[in-house]
């Protein structure tokens, strides 16, 4: 998870601003390299307006972290966030009858696509067998098929349909009115900052455990 939503949120680029690439699948990394327009106003679209309920985080009093029970620590919060923000994620998306996973796919494709399946699940942080299940489905519903790679007839490149383009669209429309949304009271310094601390405290998971425990 970013700051601009991290793992959480879709889109490698804000709509008017394709080539300021902020894209947090890749190999991982936590950007935040966006242009910002600070009087954007968030637009209608399909599908946007499914309401979103949130469990209230405790507020917690001045002192040290490690005064505070277990479930108040730093490392809790970042859960219960990130879980939040897939499942906002998952109900705006809903009308699309794709859920985070998939529309990053669809993304991702769309973006820096044609991509072979075991680098797409790296870029987006997931196993290579859910991987495997979320394009599956993708290709059952015509969004996506796999062609096999010219130089290596072992791999399967993964290709979007016509079908997929409305539907990346859409996608985009959402994430674009989400991430506004979460941005509300927060400075595009703070964002820079909780960026680098997530970056931080996901370079010093690896160390404790591994770099391949992560991935698996």
């Amino acid at each position: 998870m970013s700051a601009d939503g991290g793992r959480g949120s879709l889109c490698g680029r804000d709509r008017d601003h394709r080539q300021a690439r902020s894209t947090p699948w890749k190999d991982g990394a936590v950007q935040d390299q966006q242009p910002e327009r600070e009087d954007e106003v968030p637009s209608a679209h399909d599908g946007a307006s499914v309401g979103v309920t949130f469990e209230a985080l405790p507020i917690h009093p001045a002192g040290h972290e490690l005064d505070a029970p277990p479930w108040r620590r730093v490392e809790s919060t970042v859960m219960a966030t990130s879980r939040s923000l897939r499942r906002a994620y998952d109900l705006r998306l809903a009308p699309t009858g794709l859920n985070q996973s998939e529309a990053s796919v669809l993304v991702l494709l769309d973006e820096d696509g044609p991509l072979i399946q075991s680098d797409v699940a790296k870029r987006i942080g997931m196993r290579r067998a859910a991987a495997g299940g979320v394009i599956d489905k993708l290709e059952a519903m015509r969004l996506l098929e796999r062609r096999p790679d010219a130089s290596d007839r072992r791999v399967w490149q993964l290709v979007l349909l016509p079908g997929a383009t409305p539907v990346v669209e859409q996608i985009r429309d959402i994430d674009d009115q989400l991430r506004t949304e979460l941005r509300d009271g927060i400075s595009k310094e703070e964002r820079r900052q909780l960026a680098r601390t997530l970056e931080q405290l996901r370079v010093n998971l690896a160390k404790a455990v591994g770099e391949r425990a992560l991935d698996r």
